[in-house]
């Protein structure tokens, strides 16, 4: 994955680039009202190890196996928790004479 940036400030040994967040769908769709098309500009702090001056443009690139294991760092691990807090409580309170389990196991 790689973004291009404006360096828009500096500041001791640190820049601060402004990037474009492109949209989730990628293109203005005039009919579309949930306004997911609207690009936002964001402002980053790094270090200036590249010498860099205002106005210079600066590419960032990551790793998209790296990006891909933080998604799934966010979104995939608690839902696996969740599925597996649910399960083992079901099946620790279907032994027991209780009788919402169903309920007392989603809580």
């Amino acid at each position: 994955m790689e973004s291009i940036g404006i360096v828009r400030a500096k500041n001791n040994n640190k820049i601060f680039v402004e990037f474009t967040r492109e949209s989730a769908c990628g293109e203005s769709c005039a009919t579309c009202s949930a306004k997911c098309a609207e690009s936002k500009t964001e402002l980053f702090e790094f270090p200036n190890t590249i010498s860099a001056n205002i106005g210079d443009l600066v590419k960032l690139k990551t790793d998209d196996k790296s990006v891909l294991s933080y998604k799934f760092l966010v979104y995939g691990l608690p839902l696996v928790l969740f599925m597996a807090t649910v399960s083992a409580s079901y099946f620790l309170l279907n032994n027991t004479s209780v009788e919402n389990k169903d309920l007392i196991s989603l809580l």
